[in-house]
């Protein structure tokens, strides 16, 4: 599929992933080096856009919208995967929004990091350890199923309706029981990072956060998982803030954890 591709995927990492949550994008090359897909990655990345997007900096949004198609159509790549909720929906349409014409038409297929990872455990060339985890010891399995609660970013569940392919790959997972919160897909709340929400008040974000971890927690999970670095961040934050005694992590690294 992927690997049979004339060039290599252009990976898009994003600010955050790039500066603060670096441990997802060190996860998402891991796993596409297990799975044979050759990455490539411009010489100097330029912030999408996003928040500058949804907090009204509409020109500031337009100067880097350009810079970036200027320097993805540089690389020749024909296909762009990125690991951030905000810069798929940026990128993937936002874009569309506010240029117009030949411009914003940069025919590059671009994917997000959920989206491939489901077509490739379907085609199975990712395939996951039999016992999960990481640092676990040959030959052990695990006897408890490890309890995972998945939060949807709202970029990526109500900006582009991806909601069933993070679902499918946690299922995928041997040593994981996927356990939904009570509020879920289009009517998941946020984890309180967006819109530039956090920018303006770091405390209000993180109690906004500390919702959504009470929600996996009370569901039993042991873990929460989303695919956007921001909601990672944020519920981060919030936990270690709160003391709740729950895990985050980016869909990426419990993934990552687990391959062969």
């Amino acid at each position: 599929m992927f690997k049979e591709k004339e060039r290599p995927i252009l990976y898009f990492a994003g600010c955050t992933a790039l500066y603060r949550q670096t441990e997802i994008a060190h996860a998402t090359v891991k796993i596409m080096r297990s799975a044979g897909i050759d990455l490539t990655i411009m010489n100097e990345e330029v912030c999408c856009g996003s928040v500058f997007f949804r907090t009204g900096f509409i020109d500031l949004a337009k100067e880097l919208a350009v810079k970036n198609i200027a320097k993805i159509r540089e690389t020749g790549a024909k296909t762009l995967l990125t690991s951030c909720a905000g810069c798929y929906q940026m990128l993937k349409s936002d874009y569309a929004s506010f240029i117009e014409g030949e411009l914003v038409d940069f025919e590059v297929e671009i994917f997000h990091i959920v989206q491939l990872l489901s077509r490739l455990i379907e085609s199975r060339d990712l395939k996951f350890t039999a016992e999960g985890g990481a640092g676990a010891e040959a030959g052990a399995r695990s006897e408890l199923k490890v309890k995972v609660s998945y939060h949807d970013p709202c970029h990526l569940g109500r900006g582009c309706e991806i909601y069933e392919e993070p679902r499918k790959i946690l299922e995928q997972i041997p040593d994981i029981e996927l356990v939904e919160m009570e509020w879920i897909k289009d009517k998941s709340y946020c984890c309180g990072s967006g819109a530039g929400l956090r920018a303006l008040s770091e405390g209000l974000a993180v109690s906004v956060a500390r919702r959504r971890l009470d929600d996996a927690v009370n569901k039993g999970a042991e873990v929460i998982v989303s695919a956007c670095p921001f909601c990672k961040h944020n519920l981060s934050d919030s936990a270690m803030k709160y003391g709740i005694k729950i895990d985050v992590k980016d869909i990426t690294e419990i993934v990552a954890e687990r391959i062969l």
